[in-house]
């Protein structure tokens, strides 16, 4: 039986946002801060779709370049599928800013990053998604989330308590 660590209740969570369950919204969390940051200050602010400034890291969306809804598995918080991007970009971008997210990434990262992203998404086909995986994937991003020019308010809070432990 799976035993969720303590330290999971520092990170917190939206009701409304991505995950079912409390767990894999507190990862959510985890990935949303992460690919935010990240892109905030490698792309200099700049929304992935549409070039627009966004003035703070927490102003801006994390998007997803293959929609959260035909994702699988634990596919849904890739931190290569989403990256930052205007919140009117995110919420009503349409297909124009589908197209250039998906040029962008080809721009970043080379023209079969798109494919390489479907292929990924179809390897956890039918994947149902353990606790124990949700753990591990948060464990994975606090560790990528250290080496960032900053970090989220409630990072240090999480950290002591994964150190108490």
């Amino acid at each position: 039986m799976f035993k969720e660590p303590s330290w999971v209740k520092s990170i917190p969570y939206n009701k409304k946002s991505h995950g079912t369950g409390i767990l894999q919204k507190r990862l959510w969390t985890l990935v949303s801060s992460y690919t935010r940051i990240r892109d905030w200050y490698q792309y200099n602010g700049r929304c992935i779709a549409t070039g627009k400034y966004i003035e703070h890291w927490s102003q801006g969306d994390p998007g997803h370049y293959l929609s959260y809804s035909i994702c699988n598995g634990i596919f849904k918080f890739d931190i290569w599928n989403i990256h930052l991007q205007s919140k009117s970009s995110n919420g009503w971008g349409g297909m124009a800013d589908g197209h250039a997210f998906g040029e962008e990434l080809k721009r970043r990262y080379g023209a079969d990053f798109l494919e390489e992203l479907k292929l990924e998404n179809r390897t956890h086909m039918s994947e149902k998604v353990e606790n124990f995986l949700v753990v591990e994937e948060m464990l994975a991003i606090l560790e990528l989330m250290k080496s960032l020019p900053e970090q989220p308010d409630y990072f240090d809070r999480v950290m002591n308590k994964i150190n108490e432990q």
